[in-house]
């Protein structure tokens, strides 16, 4: 019996208030009464209570975070397959359009007394453009627009830097004017020499 005894208390761990409980089977513990005295000199802290509160709040809003991201990354997917499949449809139904064109027989007419009078207003209009006097301007053109093309890509930079050290998303002109900050993000396909 002794014997048993000294088996039976190395299978068991000593757990407060001296229950034995088996190391294997947690959900056995029988917790003792409480009695009025323990609950008077006991010293109830709301900060414990606070604590998991907090951690549960955390798991919590980290869980919702994640399943935010879960459900917004399958958004994104739809919505790239649904952009596929209507640049098919569209496809197919753009080819159904051009086949009707093509298959009458006055739009055929008309198109080919289009192309006729567009290639004789191609041939003038170069012609005008190579005076020397329009020559100029064109060159002026397409110099303004190369600058303004350069501007505009200087001021989204510095408007992305902007925000991101602000966090505004207006910015107040000169001449007193507002103007919301816009960003624009897309989608492309990843180049293949850049994929690791």
């Amino acid at each position: 019996m002794d014997n048993q005894n000294t088996d039976q208390q190395n299978d068991f761990t000593s757990v407060p208030n001296d229950i034995t409980v088996p190391e294997n089977d947690i959900t056995t513990i029988e917790t003792p009464p409480v009695l009025e005295n323990d609950l008077e000199d006991a010293d109830v802290s709301t900060t414990d209570t606070n604590t998991t509160d907090e951690l549960t709040n955390s798991l919590n809003t980290g869980t919702d975070q994640a399943n935010d991201f879960l459900n917004l990354d399958g958004l994104i997917k739809r919505c790239v397959s649904g952009i596929d499949r209507v640049k098919q449809d569209l496809k197919i139904q753009k080819d159904m359009l051009d086949s009707a064109f093509l298959n009458d027989a006055v739009y055929q007419e008309h198109d080919k007394a289009v192309k006729e009078a567009t290639k004789v207003r191609s041939g003038t209009k170069q012609a005008i453009t190579k005076q020397s006097n329009v020559a100029q301007i064109v060159e002026k053109i397409n110099a303004m627009r190369e600058q303004l093309k350069d501007l505009q890509q200087s001021l989204s930079q510095s408007l992305q830097q902007y925000q991101k050290l602000s966090g505004a998303t207006q910015i107040e002109l000169e001449d007193g004017s507002v103007m919301e900050i816009i960003s624009t993000v897309k989608l492309v396909k990843k180049s293949s020499e850049f994929r690791p």
